[in-house]
């Protein structure tokens, strides 16, 4: 049996079960850090059950960032964990920014 879901209702409706994850794209903002304004906003399109690690690679790629830069991902005012699920943090595609700090690591 074939249950279908209207994605833009999934997503709208507060307290959606995120256990059905949507399989189509969607379009997040991401904001970088230390970078001129006008060049800090991207659209990415990502499938709301990518991890918070699935997507620093894809994220490094798509702003050229130095691969042996980290990077973390921030939201609401918290650093998101790397086991952290897009739909499961509450982040709404093309409504929510997920800010991007870059880090040297090392010693």
């Amino acid at each position: 049996m074939l249950i279908h879901y209207d994605c833009d209702q999934f997503f709208k409706e507060p307290g959606y079960n995120t256990k059905l994850y949507s399989l189509k794209n969607a379009e997040y903002k991401f904001r970088l850090t230390g970078i001129p304004f006008d060049k800090s906003f991207k659209l990415i399109k990502l499938k709301p059950y990518y991890s918070v690690a699935e997507l620093k690679p894809l994220v490094k790629k798509e702003y050229k960032i130095n691969p042996k830069l980290g990077i973390q991902f921030l939201f609401k005012g918290e650093v998101l964990l790397n086991n952290s699920i897009l739909s499961d943090i509450g982040i709404r595609p093309l409504d929510d920014i997920l800010t991007i700090m870059a880090v040297l690591t090392g010693g």
